[in-house]
């Protein structure tokens, strides 16, 4: 009995880490396609503090390109210029 709630919360604490460390591969993410589509991913899914960790990330690289425009209308926060 001992044996299988380790394996449980083996299992558990894994499958928690998995879920973060899809995050944080694309917070570090160089490709800005993918960064914006899963910001308005989670800013539909209302997880508004990943979306707006994203948003902020991406304002600097994208700035004075049409996708700035678009970003800056569909953003939840007001990125400081």
């Amino acid at each position: 009995m001992k044996r299988i709630f380790q394996f449980s919360l083996v299992g558990l604490i894994l499958l928690v880490s998995s879920c973060a460390s899809k995050y944080s591969k694309i917070l570090n993410s160089k490709d800005n396609e993918l960064r914006i589509k899963k910001a308005n991913e989670y800013y539909e899914n209302k997880k508004y503090a990943h979306a707006e960790e994203l948003f902020q990330d991406l304002f600097p690289y994208l700035r004075g390109t049409p996708v700035m425009k678009m970003l800056f209308i569909n953003s939840p926060i007001v990125p400081i210029i």
